[in-house]
């Protein structure tokens, strides 16, 4: 059964708020302002009232007396799950006639308001992810049935968000702490609007991937070397396997090797070419070496035409199988859902185009390439731009 009762926090003479607290389950204590301020020596500890001496001691005691009763009802009326403490403190401020929530104030206003303002400015894939981050937002509202207001995002509420998240929904650790930064940064942009925000948001932690088993599968030389001499009769695949012998070569992004054209093509004297690249991701400006004789004869005479990336992917797939890429590998994939599994799968149900740290580094490709840092280079010499990814 629920207990409240009323305390205040200082043994000296200075003017404080009386503090309402609530036992409701776990031994766990809830308190909160009730908007009451007294000299702390006219507080009665043992009754939990303020003495007859105080001014206005007998409607500040009943407002207690009515406020005691209201929020026992409230807790009557309320699932356990939902008795935290921005429960409590919207109970007493509805008690008080205070209503700090508005509309603006919300996580979800502001998140569409920060994709509106921004959407000439940000990347398209930017305003998927807060479009998605919007939705599991609004789930979680239904089901702790209570909107997300900025200044109430303390920890209690953002740990129970994280649980949700990884335990309820089950969503995979990376895609959670996605969600978790997302919050974060949109608690920073609504700071700016001078909007305010719980700090205790910025002390909330993503979650670690040291208990998971990271296992990282690449393309051998010899499945390379497979692919590169593979015949081909359809053009579409032809296509591809240009793309995945050009994306070999220069290891950048996928949205940046699909957008490549001759345009961005130079001749270098040593009858080798240079790959001008602008990055979508990071803005900069990158050059890239290609030694490869066969990827400069495609490059020259037989430019693939433009593929979009999930049709570039399915071909990839394609390709490995009739290039025999049927390594049985351990690896992690999803189950249909946003949940990975461990498990052992052939190479070429877990294959799409890598992230571009997995390059093929070369010697050759070091000394005419300048768009990796020395240090990327040794860390990654003998990779291969092909990575498995699940």
């Amino acid at each position: 059964m629920a207990t409240v009762g009323f305390r205040i926090r200082t043994k000296n003479k200075s003017y404080v708020f009386i503090k309402i607290y609530l036992y409701a389950q776990k031994s766990v204590r809830l308190d909160t302002s009730t908007g009451i301020k007294i000299y702390s020596k006219y507080w009665n500890k043992n009754l939990q009232q303020i003495d007859y001496e105080a001014p206005n001691f007998q409607k500040n005691n009943q407002k207690l007396i009515e406020l005691k009763k209201y929020v026992l009802d409230k807790v009557n009326d309320s699932t356990k799950n939902n008795l935290d403490l921005p429960w409590l403190k919207l109970v007493v401020n509805k008690f008080n006639g205070r209503q700090i929530f508005t509309e603006e104030n919300t996580v979800v206003f502001q998140s569409k308001l920060w994709i509106k303002n921004n959407s000439s400015r940000i990347k398209p894939n930017t305003i998927k992810f807060y479009s998605v981050f919007i939705k599991v937002i609004i789930e979680f509202e239904k089901d702790i049935n209570q909107r997300l207001v900025f200044e109430e995002l303390n920890l209690v509420l953002l740990e129970n968000f994280k649980n949700w998240l990884l335990n309820e929904k089950e969503y995979s650790i990376n895609y959670s702490n996605g969600i978790i930064k997302g919050l974060k940064t949109i608690s920073k942009e609504v700071l700016k609007r001078e909007i305010k925000v719980n700090q205790q948001v910025f002390y909330l932690s993503c979650f670690k991937n040291d208990s998971i088993k990271k296992i990282i599968n690449l393309i051998s030389i010899s499945e390379f070397e497979k692919i590169k001499n593979l015949k081909i009769q359809s053009n579409s695949l032809l296509n591809s396997k240009k793309w995945i012998l050009i994306g070999y070569s220069i290891g950048q992004r996928v949205s940046d090797l699909l957008e490549l054209s001759i345009d961005n093509v130079r001749q270098a004297n040593n009858n080798r070419l240079y790959i001008d690249i602008n990055q979508k991701k990071t803005g900069k400006f990158v050059t890239v070496g290609i030694v490869d004789k066969v990827v400069i004869d495609i490059i020259l005479n037989s430019f693939p035409h433009k593929i979009s990336n999930s049709k570039f992917n399915q071909d990839i797939k394609k390709i490995a199988e009739l290039a025999e890429i049927n390594q049985i590998v351990e690896g992690y994939k999803y189950d249909g859902s946003k949940k990975k599994l461990f498990r052992t799968i052939s190479k070429i149900s877990i294959i799409v185009f890598p992230r571009p740290q997995k390059i093929f580094c070369n010697q050759s490709l070091w000394e005419n390439t300048h768009s990796h840092s020395n240090e990327t280079y040794r860390s990654l010499k003998g990779k291969y731009v092909f990575r498995i990814c699940w």
